[in-house]
């Protein structure tokens, strides 16, 4: 079998229907099966699954685990030579995962692999992003980024050329496609992760295990961004921001940067608390 579909769902049941549908309609040439991992949604999505796509393959969890661990849960048992993480809040475009899998065939160097990304109204969604650094990490926790995101511009690759296929050093979750070779390397995601750092930290062990981290043009998907996060708060964003951060740091920067993110938890929490209360907006920053 070429590839493994693996989402993890919760809450998003008419999201889910409408990526589910996509898939089908749109992944042409290729062998493939999905794999829905449900978080303990109470809103029908396992009742859907079975009545409306009986072939998708579904683990119907009896609480929330998280991002990494719910998909590890799929990853375990997929079949693929090639395997896709894929938020239910996505739509495939033109055979993008035909296209994804061709281009890591052809490919060997390529360990994971992320398309385009398109917002809701079909411009260009940012995907691409350096990997975290103290400076940056720094910026984002005191919430000036979001009044000044030219502060962050070289994090969030501002002046990345989305138009053309090249090596980046980190996709974003939404679609992030990888070989098996990968996962028997290096496993799959670190389950200590809960919300945010899973995918990059995945894209940092892949490099370090020696493979090429690309972003491929020519696959377009939709990604209707924030659906099942939106409905948390900053608080809580905050809190598990802070917690898969210094993770994160622990596994792959100096003990002494792990400890000024240990100092400044508490500040970061304060203004995360504001932010709530004024419902702060941010400032979109500008790519090329």
């Amino acid at each position: 079998m070429d590839l493994s579909i693996i989402i993890v769902s919760w809450q998003v049941k008419d999201i889910l229907r409408q990526c589910l549908k996509s898939i089908y309609d749109q992944t042409k040439n290729i062998s493939f099966e999905v794999i829905v991992v449900d978080n303990n949604s109470s809103d029908g999505s396992p009742a859907m699954i079975k009545q409306e796509f009986p072939s998708v393959k579904l683990i119907a969890n009896s609480d929330n685990r998280g991002f990494a661990r719910a998909n590890n849960q799929g990853g375990n048992i997929a079949n693929g030579d090639f395997l896709i993480f894929l938020n239910p809040d996505t739509e495939i475009l033109d055979n993008a995962l035909g296209r994804m899998v061709d281009y890591l065939k052809n490919n060997p160097a390529v360990g994971i692999l992320g398309p385009q990304l398109l917002n809701t109204d079909h411009t260009l969604q940012p995907s691409i992003r350096r990997f975290p650094r103290l400076r940056d990490q720094l910026l984002i926790l005191s919430k000036l980024p979001n009044f000044f995101p030219s502060l962050i511009a070289g994090y969030t690759a501002q002046a990345f050329n989305y138009k053309v296929t090249q090596p980046v050093e980190q996709v974003m979750g939404a679609a992030l496609m990888f070989r098996r070779e990968v996962k028997e390397r290096i496993g799959l995601m670190d389950e200590y992760f809960w919300q945010y750092f899973d995918e990059i930290d995945f894209c940092k062990l892949s490099q370090e295990a020696g493979w090429q981290n690309w972003y491929l043009a020519e696959a377009k998907i939709l990604h209707h961004k924030g659906t099942a996060f939106s409905q948390q708060r900053a608080v809580f964003k905050q809190y598990h921001w802070n917690r898969s951060l210094i993770y994160y740091a622990g596994k792959h920067w100096p003990a002494w940067q792990v400890l000024v993110l240990y100092l400044v938890w508490p500040f970061s929490m304060l203004l995360a608390i504001l932010q709530q209360l004024f419902k702060v907006k941010k400032v979109k920053p500008k790519y090329l």
